[in-house]
């Protein structure tokens, strides 16, 4: 953090910025889940809304993609990476590699219809992928997973001298590994199932 304070300024709040990359990561993991253009768009930067909406087109047969919905409660690492000053075409900008962490219990949905649609979701994902479940019906369900994602923001010396520290976009994101843990709170039993490993 100390990078990106010293490149925008004594201005800048790691805690508003930290706030600010979870609600961009969740929005983010919503649009492409949906595959939704325009929420991508809105987002990203061109060339970013066009590689992220390329990814949801290739991964559309790709069973595990709808077990991965957190929101910003679930993100239980949110940490940057690296920091970048680049110059392209004249124009000075930063970028901020962060990697992420989500974890969800399949119960932590608002009501029982949609813990019932998970439930049915992930049933079908493991059929899929000729996965048997193995474990008891009342143990527990937990989503892991870990992707990556990267903010830019263009500097622009303001008139006051300083500089400004909005327009944040989203120039890459990808996951890089999911999982469904089935643990057992009664005999300690669990069993990760890996659907995407790590790079």
């Amino acid at each position: 953090m100390w990078k990106l304070r010293r490149l925008l300024g004594p201005e800048f709040d790691e805690f508003d910025f930290l706030v600010g990359a979870r609600q961009a990561a969740t929005q983010m993991i919503e649009a492409v889940r949906r595959a939704d253009w325009s929420r991508i768009r809105s987002c990203c930067t061109d060339q970013g809304a066009c590689a992220i909406y390329g990814l949801t087109q290739s991964q559309r047969k790709t069973q595990y993609t709808q077990l991965v919905r957190f929101e910003r409660q679930h993100l239980c690492r949110v940490e940057p990476v690296t920091v970048q000053r680049l110059c392209e075409d004249g124009r000075n900008y930063i970028y901020v590699d962060i990697a992420f962490v989500g974890l969800r219990d399949m119960r932590d949905f608002a009501c029982s219809v949609e813990q019932q649609e998970m439930w049915q979701q992930m049933r079908q994902v493991l059929r899929k992928s000729q996965i048997p479940e193995q474990l008891a019906p009342t143990h527990r369900r937990i989503v892991l997973g870990e992707f990556q994602m990267t903010l830019r923001k263009e500097l622009r010396p303001e008139e006051s001298g300083g500089t400004d520290t909005k327009g944040w976009l989203v120039d890459f994101y990808k996951v890089y590994g999911f999982r469904l843990v089935n643990y057992s709170p009664v005999t300690l039993q669990y069993r990760v199932i890996e659907f995407l490993k790590p790079v």
